[in-house]
């Protein structure tokens, strides 16, 4: 049929243009980051012997923001602040491979947390689309509203990542006499719950800049607040079903405290962009749910 014909040629057209318009926007440019040598307490320096992770990302133009810095927070906090001390001690006690505070269903969500994001992510969308039988058009737009959302917030996040550049649990921790503040006490052999602490710098908390954007869009598309959003487990740990935004925001962020590899100001800062972010695609690309 015609129309059907008319369809394929424009989905064809389509996705053409956009890659024309994106050739240059600095997606894997290469972008190096060089660690302060000698170590400077507070600077990242790597976990992992392979190169840092997503550097060129922060220099992406992004989707539908401004820029990359549009939403960029005000930064970690001093290492002589009493803020710096109680994040750090948060971690030390209930990030820890051996903590005795840190329950079993906080363990379980640090682990479920820790699986392949992306991997993750998409199969979670994929099982929304299926669930509520989206028709194509529905489908397109949800796919449409949550990409772009998750990649701006992406872009904005490693924005302030490596412009900030902190360091990590395990660094920070392992070198808590060197911060210059009384209230830290450095543990040389700290480890974190979770194995392979992610290999770019800790401020802020990726998962928290992009997870709850999910949830703000699938409200929006939904146009409620009740979303019983599940997410899959790709490891056999079980799905997690969350039944409003702010469940979905307060998991993943206290999960990665949780599993020792962020710190509480990471995580609330991180949780500002995604809010920021999510918004600002919404009220100026999306402005219309599904109907």
């Amino acid at each position: 049929r015609r129309g059907d014909w008319e369809g394929v040629a424009a989905g064809a057209a389509v996705p053409d243009q956009l890659i024309v318009l994106r050739a240059d926007d600095g997606f894997r440019a290469p972008v190096t980051y060089t660690p302060p040598n000698p170590p400077v307490p507070g600077a990242w320096l790597p976990t992992a012997p392979t190169p840092p992770i997503g550097p060129y990302l922060g220099l992406m133009e992004p989707f539908g923001l401004k820029s990359s810095d549009q939403f960029r927070p005000s930064g970690p906090p001093e290492l002589d602040s009493r803020r710096w001390a109680r994040d750090y001690d948060e971690v030390k006690t209930i990030g820890s491979s051996t903590s005795t505070t840190r329950t079993p269903e906080q363990t379980l969500a640090a682990r479920f947390w820790a699986e392949p994001p992306v991997q993750q992510a998409r199969g979670s969308f994929r099982a929304f689309v299926l669930d509520h039988q989206f028709g194509v058009v529905d489908a397109a737009r949800f796919m449409a509203m949550i990409s772009v959302t998750y990649a701006d917030a992406l872009i904005a996040c490693f924005d302030a990542k490596y412009h900030y550049a902190f360091w990590r649990p395990i660094t920070a921790i392992r070198a808590g006499d060197t911060d210059g503040n009384d209230r830290t006490a450095g543990d040389p052999a700290w480890t974190p719950l979770l194995p392979g602490t992610p290999n770019h710098p800790e401020y802020p908390s990726a998962h928290s800049c992009i997870t709850p954007a999910g949830g703000e869009v699938i409200a929006k598309f939904l146009r409620t607040q009740r979303i019983d959003f599940t997410v899959p487990s790709l490891t056999g740990l079980g799905d997690r079903t969350f039944e409003r935004p702010r469940d979905l925001t307060e998991e993943v962020g206290d999960a990665r405290i949780w599993g020792g590899i962020h710190f509480r100001s990471a995580v609330e800062d991180g949780v500002q962009i995604s809010k920021r972010v999510s918004s600002w695609e919404l009220a100026h690309h999306f402005r219309r749910s599904h109907e």
